[in-house]
């Protein structure tokens, strides 16, 4: 729709003054529906054209700048000389009838009739079914006039049919302004999310939906808007065939009513990345159309961090066995050496003890390891303590360690060495040394001989110590190596 300035030049007017009560106005008039303008500037031109008047207009309350004419109000003129008399009806909420504005004017001595040119008047309000007063209709001649009441009964007819077009038109512009606040409110979740109908169709897609679509070139236009999401699904080959059929039963079922809900994880790796997400569906509540939600979001942080954990708590299970199995042996030995009076058992058993001990203190080590791990994972920098330290001796702890488990194995250490000192994380060597030796144990042959050698090493940028372990195990087979 247009304001009155735009309707003028449209008829060669000419120009319009430049009246600062009406700035801009055809460039903010609204509605901006062209067929409803259309339609309410043809019955403004009608009421003009069956009642005889020179100008008839349709003034809309929700933006008293928006004025519909037919036929020409004379210059000068301004919004507020119309909106002035329309708000009389508009208040009223009856008729407003004048037929000599300068013998007898309006009631309240409303001096906008002659701003207008208008001698003679006759408006009706335009009242919503749900009370609301829209506007008016009314009809402005510049002689006096005896208004009929045929003439009050065919505006009456007239303004029926400009409320039914309004209404209309208000109806439509909440139904816009819901679905613009619904597809807001879908775009702001960091799902991707799918309306579909009872049908599996998809009505409406979110903006992480799109980008997800575009992202991994799923081939559906418009984002797989007017898709049967249903027989995608259905249609799914390869690997993930599996899930995609079981995700379209859980809609099947929900759309159905057999279900209220139903929730799926299940796996989407891209040739690049992992990935793992979880689908929701939810109907919609309440009467009408059979409508569901279809959500997938992300959980690929949640799944690796699981993963963490349970790689975390296998290393801890790997690292706490063999002190373990040290304490439960010294234990045992402890226990037969009391049960058979073995002499000087006493030494013996404070002996054990130590070694229990210390190897108490290694577990409570490796578990502050472990932790460090996963702080480490989390993007923690490491927690290391370097110290000086003697290499010679944690390798001979190591070995005399592991010889407490190693029943029918030999270890042995070589060395040139009888110390080598250097800054190191005492407690992280430790844990190296003693699962290098225990790997070295566990898969090398029974009565099987380990070594462990240390050299020193260095060049002109400086020195460094080597350690390395053998043995006569099966060793690491070729695919697994670096």
């Amino acid at each position: 729709m247009t304001g009155i300035p735009e309707q003028l030049r449209q008829r060669g007017a000419g120009s319009v003054p430049d009246d600062p009560a009406r700035p801009h106005a055809s460039r903010q008039a609204a509605p901006k529906d062209g067929a409803v303008e259309a339609t309410l500037d043809r019955l403004a031109r009608l009421a003009a054209d069956v009642l005889s008047v020179p100008v008839a207009l349709v003034w809309l309350a929700h933006d008293e700048r928006q004025i519909i004419t037919g036929g020409d109000l004379p210059e000068p003129w301004t919004h507020q000389d119309v909106a002035s008399l329309c708000r009389d009806v508009v208040a009223s909420r009856e008729p407003l009838v004048v037929a000599h504005a300068r013998v007898t004017p309006p009631s309240g001595g409303n001096l906008a009739l002659p701003g207008i040119g208008a001698v003679a008047y006759v408006g009706v309000p335009l009242i919503a079914a749900d009370g609301r007063t829209l506007g008016c209709l009314c009809a402005i001649d510049h002689h006096p006039r005896a208004w009929s009441a045929e003439d009050r009964t065919r505006l009456g007819d007239l303004a029926a049919v400009a409320l039914s077009e309004i209404e209309l038109w208000l109806l439509a512009r909440e139904a816009a302004e819901s679905e613009r606040f619904l597809q807001g409110t879908l775009d702001a979740l960091g799902a991707h999310v799918a309306i579909i109908d009872d049908a599996g169709t998809i009505l409406a897609v979110n903006a992480a939906w799109r980008r997800f679509a575009a992202a991994n070139g799923l081939p559906w236009p418009d984002a797989g808007i007017g898709t049967n999401y249903l027989a995608a699904c259905e249609g799914a080959t390869g690997d993930e065939a599996g899930e995609a059929a079981a995700v379209a039963a859980g809609i099947r079922a929900v759309l159905s009513g057999a279900r209220a809900t139903y929730e799926r994880e299940y796996p989407c790796h891209s040739p690049t990345q992992e990935r793992w997400f979880v689908a929701r569906v939810t109907r919609f509540a309440g009467p009408g159309p059979t409508r569901a939600v279809v959500a997938h979001e992300n959980i690929t942080a949640r799944r690796l961090a699981e993963r963490d954990r349970d790689l975390l708590l296998a290393g801890v299970t790997h690292d706490l066995k063999n002190p373990l199995a040290g304490v439960k042996g010294l234990a045992q030995l402890g226990r037969r050496r009391l049960l058979r009076g073995v002499p000087a058992a006493g030494a013996g058993i404070m002996e054990s003890l130590g070694t229990i001990e210390a190897q108490a203190d290694r577990m409570a080590r490796l578990l502050d390891e472990q932790l460090d791990a996963a702080r480490g994972r989390a993007g923690a920098d490491p927690d290391l303590h370097p110290r000086p330290a003697d290499l010679v001796a944690l390798l001979r702890a190591a070995v005399a360690e592991q010889e407490h488990l190693a029943r029918g194995h030999t270890l042995r250490l070589e060395s040139g060495e009888g110390s080598l000192v250097g800054v190191w994380d005492r407690d992280q060597l430790e844990r190296v040394f003693g699962n290098l030796l225990d790997n070295a144990v566990k898969y090398s042959r029974p009565g099987g001989a380990v070594t462990i050698s240390l050299a020193r090493e260095g060049d002109a940028t400086g020195g460094w110590a080597r350690v390395a372990v053998r043995d006569g195990g099966v060793g690491v087979p070729a695919a697994e190596l670096p």
